[in-house]
């Protein structure tokens, strides 16, 4: 007889029900355990909550530590109204001990739990939440009598077959002993609150999960508008192909560089300084993007949005219109406001609610000054691949390496392609140059191009060396120049050389036609010549012919 798998209660929070491949065990005890402010109460009424409104499941909160009503109006901060559910969907019980029990610190769950089988029965509970189970646990003295309280709570949960939560403060020296929970319960998670640099962070990691796989890594947790969320986390697929298609830069010159375009479906990083035409890049990529009518989402940390779109005016970059129709939206972010893996989540949010098939971040590195790791770069990398969405990201050079190409926690090494942009100084002034670093399953061009910006856009100036320097700005317009002056110069030199020919050939052609005038009265002269000669013969033979008769 098949074995049959372990089933799982969806838990409403859908980076979490990603990462342990569905949810919660259902019928099971789990165990939530960190610090102040993770939201452990939150991850509870979050999960009782999907557990009535979207499966109906009637639900139980047992209430350890807070005033039910406090949790009530906390709940409607985040859009939770626990009015609009009867007491037969959710039921919340007070079960702080009263201060007479605090102040003799000895009791036991009997009664509550005789309470709750009735309540259970009556309402047909599915899910139960004890929250912060420790705090009733502390007035047990005795480490014997709170493990005796935890197992039998345990055993009523598995008589009563109801998928249970423990939310309880991570173990320290002043509270009781609840580190043997993790090994009783089937599933265990652990959230952190961490400030690192002073941004504050969230974490989420699942410690254990009896009988199913699940993912083991910390994973990035925010408490937003509407609860708990975790951090995306790409889905391993095996795509049976991948594109071949090029996807036009906006920028002929760049197009010609790179085989036609940027491949669909790939990550591209635009480094350089500020000012070196990294945003004008991103702006010509969107423009181009939806001139195919294809979504676009551009996320900008360095302009509004109204001044993005002036600025790109200028240099002929239209973007208006593509906003007034839908195909292009640019959301302006401040670094400064969430950490980055906050920022991460919301902009990969606002990528799948735009349907976007183009995502640019202008620039990335902005983040680095909300706290930004290497791993959520990766992240982020990985689930536009996961989602088919072709990302370009802009990046400031790195900070203390003068005219190095270095890029903040090297995202350089992440992107399929990387375009680097820097300036040139030559003859006292500084030009723009553009240059492909690499650019993964493509041929590209090797060149430094100087990239130009006028009113009429964006254009990258053929190449002219000089003992082996490339030629930029004004000592390549005074190479255009000479070049030209040359040209003109062997052009007015050729036309001087056929001139001269042209009056050569007709010389020689009347003095050939001289020479046939003298050789045709030369052969007449022969001939006037030969008849006479003739005629002459004739007469003497006449005579003589005479003369013998």
């Amino acid at each position: 007889m098949s074995a049959v798998g372990i089933q799982k209660s969806p838990t409403g929070i859908e980076g979490l029900d990603a990462l342990t491949r569905g949810g919660l065990p259902t019928g099971r005890t789990t165990v939530v355990e960190g610090g102040p402010g993770c939201g452990k109460t939150i991850f509870a009424l979050q999960l009782l909550i999907h557990g009535v409104r979207e499966l109906d499941e009637p639900s139980i909160l047992v209430t350890c530590e807070e005033d039910p009503d406090q949790i009530r109006t906390n709940a409607h901060s985040l859009g939770w109204d626990l009015s609009e559910f009867t007491e037969d969907q959710l039921y919340l019980i007070d079960a702080r001990p009263t201060p007479d029990v605090a102040f003799v610190g000895d009791f036991d769950l009997s009664g509550l739990l005789a309470i709750l089988t009735a309540q259970v029965q009556k309402m047909g509970v599915k899910r139960i939440v004890f929250d912060s189970l420790d705090f009733l646990l502390g007035f047990l003295a005795d480490p014997t009598a709170v493990r005796r309280e935890v197992y039998r709570l345990h055993h009523w949960f598995q008589r009563q077959e109801v998928t249970a939560l423990l939310t309880m403060k991570r173990h320290d020296s002043s509270g009781p002993d609840t580190d043997f929970v993790r090994f009783m319960v089937s599933c265990a998670l652990a959230l952190e609150h961490r400030v690192i640099e002073g941004v504050s962070y969230r974490y989420l990691r699942v410690l254990k999960y009896r009988g199913s796989s699940f993912e083991e890594n910390e994973t990035p947790l925010s408490i937003g508008n509407a609860g708990l969320e975790v951090a995306h986390t790409a889905v391993h697929r095996d795509f049976e192909s991948v594109s071949d298609e090029r996807l036009s830069t906006g920028v002929q010159g760049l197009d010609d560089m790179l085989e036609g375009g940027y491949l669909r479906e790939t990550s591209t990083l635009v480094s350089g300084d500020p000012g070196t035409a990294k945003t004008s890049l991103c702006g010509a990529f969107a423009q181009a993007a939806c001139e195919r009518g294809e979504h676009t989402l551009y996320i900008s940390y360095d302009t509004r949005g109204p001044e993005l779109v002036r600025n790109l005016a200028s240099i002929n970059l239209e973007l208006q219109p593509h906003i007034d129709s839908g195909l292009l939206r640019i959301e302006w972010c401040q670094a400064f406001e969430g950490n980055a893996e906050l920022q991460l989540m919301n902009i990969c949010k606002s990528a799948l609610e735009h349907q976007a098939r183009h995502l640019i971040i202008d620039p990335l590195s902005a983040l680095e000054r909300g706290g930004l790791l290497r791993s959520s770069i990766e992240r982020l990398v990985s689930w536009a691949r996961s989602e088919r969405i072709t990302m370009l990201c802009s990046s400031l050079r790195g900070r203390g390496h003068q005219g190095s190409e270095d890029t903040p926690i090297e995202i350089s090494t992440l992107a399929d392609s990387w375009i680097h942009l820097s300036y040139h100084e030559q003859a006292g002034e500084r030009n723009r140059g553009l240059s492909i670093m690499k650019a993964r399953g493509t041929a590209h061009s090797n060149q430094v191009r100087e990239l130009i910006l006028s009113d009429s856009g964006i254009s990258l100036a053929e190449v002219y060396q000089a003992g082996g320097e490339v030629l930029m700005g004004t000592l390549r317009l005074e190479k255009e120049i000479q070049q030209s002056s040359d040209e003109a110069a062997k052009k007015a030199e050729f036309e001087a050389n056929r001139l001269l020919l042209v009056s050569e050939v007709a010389s020689l052609k009347a003095k050939l036609a001289g020479k046939t005038a003298e050789e045709e009265a030369l052969e007449k002269s022969y001939e006037a010549f030969y008849q006479k000669r003739n005629q002459t013969r004739r007469d003497v033979r006449q005579m003589r012919g005479g003369r013998d008769e």
